[in-house]
């Protein structure tokens, strides 16, 4: 999978490794053709204007449609998209805010989880969903942490470190 991450702060760009290394892994457990995806790390407040800029438009935005509560936006490209710089399907793009994912006790690892099964269709809205799209995440995880052992708050060991001391991910 073709992963292109844009940071909007230079303190972010040592989550990049993270970030490529974590759809490596979901590209494994959800079988793709050929795909691509997006991924930026903006600021709170950026974030928040992208939520509100989309409410204002009317594009559905999951959760509350309160423009300031956020913890992933994940915008699926319309089929067929065309996007000649890049080879293969594209799905989408997915902005994450590594400010609220911290403050907020979550990890980059399963909030980018969460924005990739969104680019792929999956949704909470009913409980159905809910259930499906739950367990999907907790099938991607599982396989994330078993492969880099992801903790808490953007801490994070790899399969290779177990016995070494855990390094912590800038966020």
């Amino acid at each position: 999978m073709d992963v292109t991450v844009t940071v909007s702060e230079r303190r972010w760009k040592s989550l990049i490794p993270l970030i490529t290394k974590c759809f490596a892994v979901f590209e494994k457990v959800v079988v793709l053709p050929s795909s691509s995806v997006d991924v930026f790390l903006v600021s709170l407040k950026e974030a928040r204007q992208i939520k509100a800029a989309s409410v204002r438009r009317g594009l559905r935005v999951s959760g509350k449609s309160d423009k300031h509560s956020f913890n992933v936006l994940a915008y699926p490209a319309p089929r067929n998209f065309p996007r000649p710089d890049r080879r293969g399907k594209f799905l989408g793009e997915i902005y994450l805010s590594p400010d609220f994912v911290e403050a907020h006790g979550q990890n980059v690892a399963s909030m980018l989880a969460h924005g990739f099964l969104h680019l792929l269709g999956y949704d909470h809205e009913k409980k159905n969903d809910r259930i499906r799209m739950a367990a999907q995440e907790k099938k991607l995880l599982r396989r994330l942490t078993s492969k880099f052992c992801v903790v808490r708050n953007g801490v994070s060991k790899t399969s290779e470190d177990k016995h070494k001391t855990r390094r912590k991910v800038t966020t």
